[in-house]
């Protein structure tokens, strides 16, 4: 009797010890595996809403490149800015790279004393290139309104490529409009600017 009091004695308590450290491991897994499940980022859907703000200055060639002003000053930069431009498109996204979007905006162009508005469909591609950084490819075609100018307009085309990550894409596009001013037959600009592009 006496032996087996003391080994209910020494055996019970392990038992109990043994039984709270596996609760504890169960509890910890648990709380671990929902930690895991939170911080997984949510698939980007198939087909969803897109929206891209864009933002850029034209720029033109220094026609005194090289020259030296009255004041002894060279002139060294080979593109000057000509403007400012913005744009906001909405669209649908196919994959998580292509996209067909509807756009509008404005541009001002310094040396042509042009305002414009154009208003185009466009295609997006930005395909990865790792799993942080893509490319972007834009084709834009519709119409251009100059703002002040009557009723002149014409047909509004752009050609963009740029790179950047899922925040933001740098970019140089060049734009072209169907009509003429100043002596130019089409005018049109090079520009340099920064895409926020937002998947839903």
């Amino acid at each position: 009797m006496k032996k087996l009091f003391l080994f209910i004695v020494f055996l019970l308590p392990s038992l109990l010890i043994a039984q709270v450290k596996k609760d504890s491991l169960q509890v910890s897994k648990s709380h671990l595996e929902s930690y895991n499940e939170q911080e997984k980022p949510k698939a980007l859907s198939d087909n969803g809403q897109f929206f891209i703000y864009d933002f850029s200055i034209p720029f033109r060639g220094n026609e005194t490149y090289g020259e030296v002003d009255e004041n002894g000053n060279r002139s060294d930069y080979w593109f000057l800015p000509d403007g400012i431009g913005a744009k906001f498109g909405y669209g649908i996204h196919f994959s998580e790279w292509i996209v067909f979007s509807l756009n509008a905006g404005f541009d001002v162009v310094a040396q042509q004393k042009l305002f414009s508005v154009p208003v185009y469909g466009s295609i997006v591609l930005t395909p990865r290139i790792s799993d942080e950084n893509s490319i972007l490819l834009q084709y834009g075609y519709g119409k251009s309104f100059a703002i002040g100018r009557g009723n002149l307009s014409g047909y509004y085309n752009k050609f963009r490529i740029g790179f950047g990550d899922d925040d933001f894409l740098l970019f140089a596009d060049v734009s072209l409009n169907g009509f003429g001013v100043r002596n130019i037959e089409n005018t049109g600009s090079f520009s340099l600017g920064i895409a926020i592009p937002t998947y839903k």
